[in-house]
């Protein structure tokens, strides 16, 4: 007996096994076995002894073939779109987006997009001045002629200064690069009565009456809704007629967001990048819990397992960073944005108030609780699984 009162066993193991449990569907696994036939078919060739050795068939509602839901989509032709570029660099967009409330850990309040037509590669650029456009596309051309093998033809752009700059206009002559200035549609947009958030510079609103249209403009895509059918049908044949746009129908997959639209909701959701995520550190056929991180768990720096990859989780936070400049000026700066808030106290803008925790519906992101406070809090929140 050892000095905590236990019994060791010592055995001399001769033979090492490896057991796995594993729950076996006789439905799906007969269904595939047949080449997918439906488990109506299957029960009738059990019923009438057409199949030997064929087991009851009990199919559940839940059960989904993958393989069956891909081979029934129909997908209708894309509609014919205006001219698009046939290799790399021959069609480029760019636009500068700024003046950004927060600034990078650079101080810069503008970003530079390019993108390639024929491929949808994106490069970004962080300025300080809009009058930095053409030294960084200088940098641009050369990194990407360089790399790719190709060489710009044909640069389009808005209107802006920043573009339409004597010695910009003059090097791409010189470069037997094409320059394509678009109507401005912000232009346009504000001349029709349409009014520019302050908050997101790329997001229009006009009203008319009691009914409103939202317009939102990313790079060549626009996405727009209204309250008024009638909005939305006189807005759309303006475009078209106005910059030859396509009508896309109803918006599917926007900037990484997947979107379900059916009579009464329209719901969002990032199923396809949460699916990646799962695929990549293979985990997608993991059995679901009821809360997202273990009860009475008590962490520990060494707790005996394998140490982790940190460079995995290291480009995890990489990819955020870079698709998100504020989220990374943040990540660095948080003690400003608390003198910030306190200031605000200070001068009564905003009040604080003491939040009991069981009230408060944001450690669903941040602390560990259990089944019940978790759904209480998801119901409050609006999210479904």
């Amino acid at each position: 007996m050892t000095a905590n009162n236990l019994f060791p066993l010592k055995m001399n193991s001769s033979l090492n096994v490896a057991l796995k449990s594993e729950v076996i569907d006789e439905a799906q696994l007969w269904h595939l076995r047949y080449g997918h036939l439906n488990h109506r078919g299957l029960m009738l060739l059990r019923e009438r002894n057409m199949a030997i050795g064929l087991p009851k068939i009990q199919p559940t509602a839940t059960c989904v073939c993958e393989g069956c839901v891909y081979g029934k989509q129909h997908r209708l032709p894309f509609p014919n779109t205006s001219w698009r570029a046939k290799a790399p660099l021959e069609l480029v967009h760019a636009d500068i987006c700024g003046l950004t409330q927060t600034p990078t850990i650079g101080n810069r309040r503008y970003f530079l997009l390019f993108v390639d037509d024929y491929t949808r590669m994106i490069w970004v650029y962080f300025l300080e001045k809009k009058s930095e456009a053409f030294t960084t596309f200088l940098s641009f051309k050369a990194n990407a002629e360089k790399q790719s093998g190709y060489q710009i033809k044909t640069l389009r752009t808005d209107r802006e200064g920043e573009f339409i700059y004597k010695p910009f206009l003059d090097y791409c002559k010189q470069q037997g690069i094409q320059r394509q200035l678009t109507v401005k549609i912000d232009s346009y947009l504000q001349k029709n009565r349409f009014e520019r958030s302050l908050v997101e510079p790329s997001l229009y609103v006009q009203k008319c009456d009691a009914d409103f249209l939202v317009a939102c403009l990313y790079v060549d895509d626009l996405i727009y809704t209204s309250t008024s059918k009638l909005l939305l049908e006189k807005f759309k044949k303006a475009m078209m007629d106005e910059f030859e746009m396509t009508d896309l129908g109803l918006m599917k997959y926007f900037l990484g967001l997947q979107v379900k639209q059916s009579k009464g909701e329209i719901i969002i959701s990032q199923e396809k990048y949460v699916a990646d995520i799962l695929k990549k550190f293979r985990i997608e056929n993991a059995k679901a819990v009821a809360t997202p991180m273990a009860l009475n768990e008590k962490l520990q720096q060494d707790d005996g397992a394998e140490m982790f990859d940190s460079k995995i989780y290291r480009s995890l936070v990489a990819i955020a960073t870079m698709k998100n400049p504020v989220f990374h000026a943040r990540s660095k700066h948080i003690e400003l944005r608390h003198h910030f808030i306190r200031e605000m106290v200070m001068k009564k803008e905003i009040s604080m108030e003491f939040i009991h925790t069981q009230d408060q519906p944001a450690d669903v992101l941040i602390k560990v609780m259990n089944f019940e406070k978790l759904e209480l809090f998801k119901k409050f929140l609006k999210i479904t699984n």
